[in-house]
Parts: C-alpha cells; sequence; structure tokens
C-alpha cells in the first residue's frame, strides 16, 4: 500500500474512476467560476470576441458531465462485440472533450491577445 512505484494504485479501476470522477467536479467547478469571473470582466471590456467565446467552455463542460454520467448509466447496456448505446455516450463524451479543450485554447488565445 502506498507504493507509488509499481502503479498499482491506478491499476485498479475503482480507483481510476475516483480519480476521473474527482477530477471532472473539481473542472466543472472550476470552469463555472472562471466563466462567471471572466463574464464580469467581458462586459467592461470593449473586446467582444472574448464575451461570444466565453460562454463555450461552460456549456461544453456541463454536457461533458452529463455525457459522463449517461455513459456510466447506460453500462448495463454493454453488450461484448457490438457498439450500443453505451459506446455512443461514450463516444460522445470523449469528442466533447476534445471541444472543452479547443473552446479553453481559443480563450486563452483572445485572452493573451488582449
Amino acid at each position: 500500500p502506498g507504493n507509488l512505484g509499481t502503479g498499482s494504485w491506478i491499476d485498479d479501476k475503482i480507483n481510476v474512476h475516483f480519480i476521473h470522477r474527482g477530477l471532472a467536479y473539481i473542472l466543472l467547478l472550476a470552469i463555472i467560476l472562471w466563466v462567471a469571473r471572466a463574464l464580469r470582466v467581458a462586459k467592461n471590456a470593449t473586446n467582444s470576441i472574448l464575451g461570444s467565446t466565453l460562454k463555450w467552455p461552460a456549456v461544453l463542460v456541463v454536457l461533458q458531465v452529463l455525457l459522463g454520467i449517461s455513459a456510466l448509466m447506460t453500462t448495463s447496456h454493454i453488450v461484448y462485440g457490438k457498439f450500443g448505446l453505451f459506446e455512443s455516450m461514450a463516444e460522445m463524451h470523449q469528442l466533447v472533450a476534445m471541444f472543452l479543450l479547443m473552446s479553453l485554447v481559443v480563450n486563452l488565445y483572445v485572452i493573451k491577445r488582449r
């Protein structure tokens, strides 16, 4: 126990799931707080691009959490060797994660450009 060298703490599916879910909720809270604070700043700014790009991380992180929950709730529908509802939810969860990352990069670019 506690030996980080063997990787045993990340080999357990329950631990990986717990870490994934914990980081998801931390990310949800961080992005929502950041967007709320940035929107207050953007209202005073003349840069309309920032105001229009700020909503996307919040929308996508909420969608990401909902898709993650949906994927988890559809695990009972897993059929070995068949692409079904769970796999569709998991794929959409991964796709929205990429869109979320892209929206954060766009916001970073817009903020740095100001």
